[in-house]
């Protein structure tokens, strides 16, 4: 069970650094092709969203467009043979004018990812993003 754990965790923070480089080729070798990811609501997506893998991917590409630069830092983890939770703060700064929003504007928020494992590949994640007032 311990290394199972420890090869969620492992695949859990692979997607975290893909998400950072805005790069949704990193994501084939640990996602399931059957992967729901569920972003609950919050200031970006106030209906919040599900997407499956390809959509998961398009979205992480289209950042680069709108974000200079974005980074997580992983403040706890918990793992079991089946899950991981990641509680992180996300940083990113604003690529483009986006009103309210402008280029070179700071952006954070205080995130919690919980990633659903079979047969060591993910096919859950259910994310859960508050972010500071802007």
């Amino acid at each position: 069970m311990r290394d199972e754990a420890q090869t969620n965790i492992i695949a859990a923070k692979s997607f975290v650094k893909a998400v950072e480089a805005m790069d949704g080729r990193y994501m084939d070798d640990f996602f399931s092709e059957d992967i729901e990811q569920i972003e609950w609501p919050n200031l970006f997506k106030p209906q919040g969203e599900q997407r499956n893998l390809q959509k998961l991917k398009a979205d992480i590409e289209k950042a680069r467009g709108i974000l200079r630069e974005q980074r997580y830092t992983i403040r706890n983890t918990v793992a079991s043979e089946t899950c991981v939770i990641l509680e992180m703060t996300w940083q990113g700064i604003m690529e483009i004018d986006m009103p309210p929003l402008n280029a070179g504007q700071r952006l954070q928020a205080h995130c919690v990812a919980c990633f659903d494992f079979r047969e060591g590949k993910v096919v859950g994640l259910r994310n859960y993003d508050c972010f500071d007032p802007f």
